[in-house]
């Protein structure tokens, strides 16, 4: 979110459970970018080159079969005139 990391995970068989109330006035407005990295088998090189650059060798050795935004709390309100 404004390119600042709000969550991170470790998949170890549970769901990842990211609560977004608390940003809910940060979040009016802006788009939130979810990135994902596979899990992997290999070795993360790491040198600096005017950037900091990262080279992986090896392979993916895992691939996402679902991933779904599930809404804990909706709410909706109409105004009526009396």
């Amino acid at each position: 979110m404004n390119d600042r990391l709000i969550t991170d995970h470790i998949h170890y068989g549970k769901p990842w459970h990211i609560g977004l109330k608390q940003f809910q006035t940060e979040l009016e407005g802006q788009s939130l970018v979810l990135s994902i990295t596979p899990l992997r088998k290999g070795t993360v090189h790491t040198f600096v080159n005017q950037a900091l650059v990262e080279r992986f060798d090896g392979m993916e050795i895992a691939s996402f079969h679902n991933i779904r935004a599930i809404p804990h709390y909706t709410a909706a309100f109409t105004h009526f005139m009396r």
